[in-house]
């Protein structure tokens, strides 16, 4: 059976993503207009996510690299005709054009993920299933999905790590990997809410008891790309899954009743700040 692509996966809509949950919990009508009317046409990949998606590809999927990406030799900018030239034959293709420079930092970073001692035994776990899509019918209705980029159920390396559950790990790539900076990121870019869905999909699938943990694999941007690795804890978990839970149901009473609005938009409201700095 053929694997099903990032692109493929992505541009199934019969099922809720974890990034298609957030487009929701920002703005309703943007989700009806990118996923339901196709009145608002995506965004382009961001410097950032292309960054990211190449050192995950090195470093999860190095066999698909030359499928996904055209490194767009000899062209440092994004203009002039052979940039254009090479733009439209990764059109063509379906790929996303590169630059070597960029090809050379993700390499850097992936290098570093492969040097930490945790990150290189999850990388090396015994049986790893490898960015598989799950999906799945919530109690709403509402089918859903996620992939992971790690999904490890060895016996003998939860042994070594003292731990009896599933690990489903997720890399990511960012500007504040250190402990005291990474859980404010993780807050600001929704990683735990996706951590949250990421562990209902993969309890969907299993046909036993045993608790699944999440496990973040960070790599800082920028050198000496530090790495860490962090398990999300269970009382941050719950507090995700309870957000999921109200943007789910939510989610499934715009499909049924075709309102797109946010809590308040049909209310006159005080302009307040933030609660955290209310006094």
């Amino acid at each position: 059976m053929t694997k099903e692509t990032n692109a493929q996966y992505h541009a199934d809509l019969t099922h809720v993503g974890s990034t298609m949950l957030k487009t929701y919990r920002k703005s309703p009508a943007r989700f009806h207009g990118l996923y339901v009317a196709g009145t608002i046409e995506p965004d382009p990949p961001a410097p950032a996510m292309v960054l990211g998606s190449l050192t995950h590809c090195l470093l999860l999927e190095p066999e698909t690299f030359e499928h996904v990406f055209l490194v767009a030799k000899g062209c440092k900018v994004r203009r002039g005709k052979e940039w254009e030239r090479i733009k439209a034959i990764a059109e063509t293709e379906g790929k996303t054009p590169v630059f070597q420079a960029q090809l050379d930092h993700a390499d850097a970073m992936a290098r570093a993920v492969r040097a930490n001692p945790v990150a290189a035994k999850l990388l090396r776990a015994e049986g790893a299933v490898v960015e598989q899509p799950i999906r799945w019918q919530d109690d709403s209705g509402l089918k859903l999905k996620c992939k992971p980029d790690l999904l490890i159920d060895d016996g003998d390396f939860r042994r070594e790590l003292g731990l009896d559950c599933v690990l489903c790990c997720d890399l990511k790539t960012s500007e504040t990997p250190r402990p005291e900076q990474f859980w404010w990121a993780a807050q600001k870019w929704g990683s735990l809410p996706q951590a949250a869905l990421y562990v209902d999909g993969c309890r969907s699938v299993r046909d036993d008891d045993r608790p699944v943990r999440f496990v973040f694999i960070v790599v800082g941007k920028e050198a000496p790309f530090d790495v860490y690795t962090y398990y999300v804890e269970s009382s941050d978990l719950e507090d995700a899954r309870t957000a999921n839970v109200d943007t789910i149901c939510r989610l499934a009473r715009s499909l049924e009743t075709g309102v797109w609005m946010a809590p308040g938009q049909d209310e006159l409201l005080p302009l307040q700040p933030p609660s955290y700095r209310r006094r």
